[in-house]
């Protein structure tokens, strides 16, 4: 294929979402204005900064151009819908609002097309269309990722024992509250500041915390260990929230991923005025603390409740080559000891929280999929599986909890072996949960 070149051709790339991106709407990408069952391909390039080690080791973050790609039959009228329609061939496989912004590879990747590589993304935040003819570009359009925060209030809580963002619609009125738990890649200040943003943005009053950071990553009052954890933190959170106009802590909802799904689990079982809570790859029990201090013997918690350290399961220690990946490792030390999992177990069915459990089956961190559908057995029960909705995609891995709009190979690449999570499918679930996870939070508080 020779190089892409560009004409003035009636074709249009209509973006629904005007300007600026949001995960929720149907159609983000449309075209107008081709020939009648015509064969087009839409090419979406953007730049981004992706953490990388350098010549000595140490991350830093570096720009990284992507490039997704999807070629589509127009309908008889000339349109085309990419929620809807089904790509020929592509980047992508199934029908998705948002496979072009998910789906991109690294621009000098070997599976990107040699023509696609030389067009470049240019432009941080931002994610340029092109429409192809026949080798031609006849249309171009582009979209801004970044929101319009105007219309929110955004403020800081850094103190002793309680840290994160807050933001929420100035509309006036007592809204939805929800709580944001990050996983154990920590969190700071400007990281909250994005998580608030983007639950703010969907019209809750949202306040994300930070319970632990990297060390690399100081934020003042955060934790460099995520060892013994105090979880009353949730109960300060509670307090500071009715303080906010914005709030109403009668209908408070938690949402927590990966470790911040344990948190969130834990926190349903344990405090009453949860009303709803999102585990996104969450774990059914308690296990041993992690970071700054993890292996030093004899092994601890990863969180406190009332002063005291929660019963949970030891891990063995990671070594290269002796597991197959960080989930063989866990299910190892839960099968080893199976008496301190039985102790270690949340209980659930203490809840009084309608549940939304979304996994992936492939997971390679630890198994979501198994610990969510234990989740919903210990539910079911105690006579509360009405309580319980679960979203477990088959083939998809940890990466399922973001909005659908990050590239999913960033960090990521496709693995041969069929038995491994798939990276589309993963990109596909994270869309798919996103949506459902807003209108469950929506429908319950």
């Amino acid at each position: 294929m020779a190089a892409l070149a560009a004409v003035p051709v009636k074709a249009a790339v209509e973006i629904n979402a005007g300007p600026r991106f949001n995960p929720l709407l149907i159609s983000p990408v449309s075209i107008s204005g081709a020939l009648p069952n015509e064969k087009l391909t839409i090419v979406a390039t953007r730049q981004m900064q992706v953490w990388r080690p350098d010549a000595k080791g140490n991350w830093r973050p570096v720009p990284v151009d992507f490039v997704a790609w999807a070629e589509f039959l127009a309908d008889g009228s000339g349109q085309l819908d990419v929620a809807t329609a089904r790509p020929i061939n592509g980047s992508y496989t199934e029908a998705d609002p948002l496979g072009l912004f998910w789906s991109g590879y690294p621009i000098d990747g070997d599976a990107v097309p040699a023509p696609y590589k030389a067009l470049g993304a240019g432009k941080e935040d931002r994610v340029q269309f092109r429409v192809v003819r026949d080798n031609l570009v006849i249309a171009e359009s582009e979209i801004r990722l970044s929101r319009d925060n105007s219309d929110l209030r955004i403020a800081t809580v850094q103190q002793p024992g309680l840290v994160g963002v807050f933001a929420a619609p100035k509309d006036g009125k007592r809204l939805p509250t929800l709580i944001v738990l990050h996983g154990s890649e920590g969190n700071n200040i400007e990281k909250a500041r994005n998580n608030a943003l983007s639950y703010a943005a969907q019209g809750f009053a949202t306040l994300a915390i930070a319970w632990y950071t990297q060390p690399y990553e100081p934020a003042e009052h955060v934790p460099i260990s995520g060892i013994e954890i105090d979880a009353n933190q949730l109960d300060r959170a509670k307090a500071w929230l009715a303080q906010q106009p914005e709030a109403d802590v009668k209908r408070i909802g938690l949402f927590g991923t990966s470790k911040g799904g344990e948190f969130a689990m834990l926190a349903a079982s344990r405090f009453p005025w949860v009303k709803a809570a999102v585990g996104c790859v969450p774990s059914d029990i308690v296990w041993q603390g992690f970071g700054e201090g993890e292996n030093i013997l004899p092994a601890r918690s990863t969180w406190r409740l009332d002063g005291k350290a929660l019963p949970f399961v030891p891990l063995y220690p990671y070594v290269d080559g002796r597991f197959r990946d960080n989930t063989d490792r866990y299910e190892r030390s839960r099968r080893f000891n199976a008496d301190a999992a039985k102790t270690a177990r949340i209980p659930i069915e203490k809840t009084k929280a309608k549940l939304l459990l979304i996994a992936g089956d492939r997971d390679e961190v630890w198994a979501s999929g198994a610990m969510a559908r234990n989740i919903a057995e210990n539910m079911q029960r105690a006579g509360k599986g009405k309580q319980v909705e679960t979203l477990i995609a088959a083939k998809a891995g940890h990466g399922i909890c973001g909005d659908g709009s990050f590239p999913v190979r960033a960090y990521g690449k496709d693995d041969p072996d069929p038995d491994r999570k798939s990276l589309n499918a993963e990109g596909h679930a994270t869309v798919i949960a996103f949506r459902r996870t807003i209108a469950f939070l929506k429908s319950v508080l």
